[in-house]
């Protein structure tokens, strides 16, 4: 019994998020950068972030906080966006406004009507 019960609670966790998409709402422009093997002048090959495609989301902050540590500030930030579907991934980063964010968690929305990433703001 224990095991069906298992099962059934994780086909609840995989199943898609059932919302819908405003339209209205996906005024932020988003940029989502691939990280790729790129050749310099001289021929020798460095890992860096390239631009893979720009989209319109909506952003909501879900959390923020800014620490001090040994004089050093830091700000931990929190954004959910909804956009339509494309082919984003966790490896992948965001740029808002100029500020780069790194995806921790991608969830469907319908049958790939859109998605909704978690992402958080990366220090620099």
């Amino acid at each position: 019994m224990r095991s069906l019960t298992l099962i059934s609670f994780y086909s609840t966790l995989t199943k898609p998020i059932k919302m819908s998409i405003i339209v209205g709402d996906l005024r932020h422009k988003i940029k989502v950068f691939k990280l790729e093997s790129v050749l310099d002048d001289y021929g020798s090959s460095s890992d860096s972030f390239v631009l893979f495609l720009t989209l319109k989301a909506a952003v909501k902050d879900i959390s923020g906080q800014r620490m001090i540590d040994l004089k050093e500030k830091f700000n931990s930030k929190t954004v959910e966006l909804i956009t339509y579907y494309r082919p984003v991934t966790e490896s992948m980063q965001i740029e808002i406004e100029g500020r780069r964010y790194r995806i921790l968690f991608i969830s469907e929305i319908g049958t790939k009507e859109g998605l909704k990433i978690t992402a958080e703001l990366i220090n620099n």
